[in-house]
């Protein structure tokens, strides 16, 4: 008898099988299902789903011992609080959980199909399938609808049984349906069936959702290594995300890193990191060994640090956030390094990058005068918000410098990038008159009330150009990359119809505030090889750039623009506006002159790109979305969406 627990979104097939984890509590295994999260035990099974929370227990069965069998690959990783003894780590993935004898004459087996949770009653000729009783407790709402299911709320059901007995090989149906015993307990009453052979049951408990846990989640940051492997980072208030239920010291959000293959079909590993305070991350980078590293912000008193972490403490206390950089192994499931970054006031890491050495450098924003290892005088802090560049060495036993960059405005770092020599390239937003430039670069003097900005250090954090650009209104960079050869490409979001264009511009004129912007700027900050306005007749965001080996430029973001530019190439189609807001991928050639290929990814909810990496011929892209109807694929790692305000996804465009 083999009742299944199965989701079937309308919009794409199932995807990675569900796997079982070992809780900390002996006996106990989790699974992730399509739109729920089941915790299982010899006393039952205890379903999450995004609505509500369901127990149910096998009345009337005999003690036993669920056992794992077929080990998977892939493993989970829990990093919570700041005492490493209560991490878990390199938690094993199994296909199948095994117990004999739950009634008389009959074995239970729980396994996965697909994306379904299976438990199979394996009932002996002779054995009476009446002892068999699920009870999900006198205040259940469950009920028998008159299509047969086996209704448990309104996003839930049982779906009516279907029985048969195998004869000479072939599966001969079986009449059964769902039998009310009394007050939420539920049975199965058979017709007649030849009792000298197995008798299997198989009803199929439905949702229809996506990927996700039951409450909210996004990814802020994505990379991709030389063999396509794809990594993603963020935050998650969802409990069941992904994996196994959390262990104590849990907060309301933590990090989660995931590493997925190149297919994106199997998750090689999950690692949830965080103390009891509210924990995201923002930027993350991969090195060609597979370490990564993670920024982000932390309110966390027992975020987990390590020992030799120059900042082991938490400045400003718990009602105010730091940030934080840490490095983690190839495999996920070790701390390399851990450290607060941050003062008594506000701080916060927006993004990461390395050098050649496996040097971090990170950047953000802070609102703390004394910013912690401010070792470079030449850039003091002006007070308000302030921008800030860490060096963090490759050890992460210390800071190597610690620099502020802002006037006395507001100014927040939202992009860093190292070029082949090492040098750093920082972008984001300024509102000072007197943020630190240079001599002779593009534009020395603010030209509106908020300008984008592009600062280059050297690898030690001298200054080497800053720079201004924007119109007579407001402007922001977002992303930023470098090419080959110190080329610096920025985009962005614009209200001014008077931005500086330059070369062959794509879009020359504003379509409608505000608009995205890319621009890229010569080695020297001194000019503009390209600037050109990028969006459609309503809002366009920008959020993230990157090249490709021929300095195509490929830009993401968020429109509700039904006019974005919208170009198919030779891989396929571009897809139209779906409603509310978009995410958008659009590649733009190397002179910035004309658009080789843009499309629209989205539902009729609302969907957001924030991260994009280029490999080979794939286009990488990372986000959130609320809609249903999301496009996705046959045999990726797919559950479906909950009812909740944000989720993620990430797909991959040949």
């Amino acid at each position: 008898m083999a009742p299944s627990w199965a989701a079937t979104p309308q919009q794409s097939s199932p995807g990675t099988p569900l796997h079982f984890e070992p809780s900390i509590n002996k006996g106990v295994y989790t699974a992730r299902g399509q739109g729920f999260f089941a915790q299982i035990s010899a006393d039952g099974l205890e379903l999450l789903t995004p609505a509500k929370r369901i127990p149910m227990r096998w009345r009337g069965a005999n003690a036993f011992a669920l056992q794992p069998v077929e080990k998977l690959q892939g493993i989970s990783n829990y990093l919570l609080g700041s005492d490493s003894g209560n991490w878990r780590t390199g938690v094993p993935h199994f296909g199948r959980l095994e117990a004999k004898q739950v009634y008389p004459g009959t074995d239970l087996v729980l396994y996965s199909s697909g994306q379904s949770l299976e438990f199979d009653f394996v009932l002996q000729p002779g054995t009476d399938a009446s002892r068999i009783e699920m009870d999900f407790g006198d205040a259940s709402t469950a009920a028998i609808t008159a299509a047969g299911d086996l209704s448990l709320d309104k996003a839930l059901a049982w779906k009516k049984p279907f029985a048969y007995q195998k004869v000479n090989g072939l599966a001969c149906p079986v009449k059964v349906r769902y039998e009310r015993r009394a007050s939420g307990r539920f049975g199965f009453a058979a017709g007649a069936y030849d009792r000298t052979r197995e008798l299997v049951i198989d009803p199929a408990l439905t949702f229809s959702t996506y990927f996700g846990g039951a409450l909210g989640d996004q990814i802020n940051a994505m990379a991709v290594d030389a063999s396509g492997n794809v990594f993603i980072a963020g935050g998650t208030f969802s409990p069941n995300l992904p994996g196994t239920a959390p262990a104590s010291g849990k907060g309301s959000q933590d990090i989660f890193v995931a590493k997925l293959n190149s297919s994106g079909n199997s998750i090689l590993y999950s690692t949830i990191i965080g103390g009891s305070g509210l924990d995201v991350a923002k930027g993350l980078a991969v090195d060609a060994s597979g370490t990564v590293f993670v920024v982000g912000q932390t309110a966390s008193t027992n975020f987990p640090v390590s020992a030799n972490a120059p900042q082991p403490k938490l400045n400003g206390g718990s009602a105010i956030t730091d940030a934080f950089a840490l490095r983690l192994n190839a495999a996920g499931n070790q701390v390399l390094y851990s450290t607060y970054i941050g003062g008594p006031l506000s701080d916060l890491a927006n993004a990461v990058a390395i050098d050649a050495a496996g040097n971090a450098f990170v950047v953000g924003q802070t609102q703390s005068l004394s910013f912690p290892a401010a070792t470079n005088p030449g850039f003091p802090a002006r007070g308000g918000t302030d921008a800030f560049v860490t060096k963090i060495a490759a050890s992460g036993e210390s800071f190597e410098f610690s620099l502020f960059l802002g006037g006395f405005g507001f100014d927040e770092a939202n992009a860093v990038a190292v070029d082949a020599s090492g040098a750093v390239y920082v972008a984001g937003e300024t509102r000072s008159q007197n943020f630190p430039v240079t001599n002779g670069v593009f534009q020395p003097a603010i030209n509106g009330s908020a300008d984008a900005f592009l600062t280059k250090l050297t690898n030690s954090g001298q200054l080497v150009y800053s720079t201004y650009f924007g119109g007579s209104l407001t402007e922001f960079a977002r992303g930023l990359a470098v090419d080959g050869q110190g080329f610096a490409y920025i985009t962005g979001s614009t209200i001014s119809t008077n931005l500086p264009i330059a070369g062959n511009p794509y879009q020359p004129a504003m379509s409608q505030a505000p608009d995205g912007f890319v621009t890229k700027i010569n080695q020297a900050g001194t000019g503009l090889v390209y600037s050109t306005f990028l969006g459609g007749t309503v809002e366009d965001s920008p959020y993230a750039i990157t090249l490709d080996a021929s300095n195509n430029a490929y830009i993401v973001g968020e429109t509700t623009s039904a006019d974005f530019p919208s170009v198919g190439d030779a891989g396929g189609k571009a897809f139209s506006f779906a409603g509310g807001v978009d995410a958008f991928v659009t590649k733009l050639n190397a002179t910035g002159s004309s658009i080789s290929f843009s499309t629209l990814l989205g539902g009729k909810g609302d969907d957001s790109a924030r991260a994009v990496a280029v490999n080979k011929s794939r286009i990488y892209v990372a986000g959130t979305t609320n809609s249903t109807d999301f496009r996705t694929t046959a045999g990726v790692v797919n559950d479906p969406l909950p009812a909740t305000p944000t989720d993620l996804f990430r797909s991959s465009q040949k």
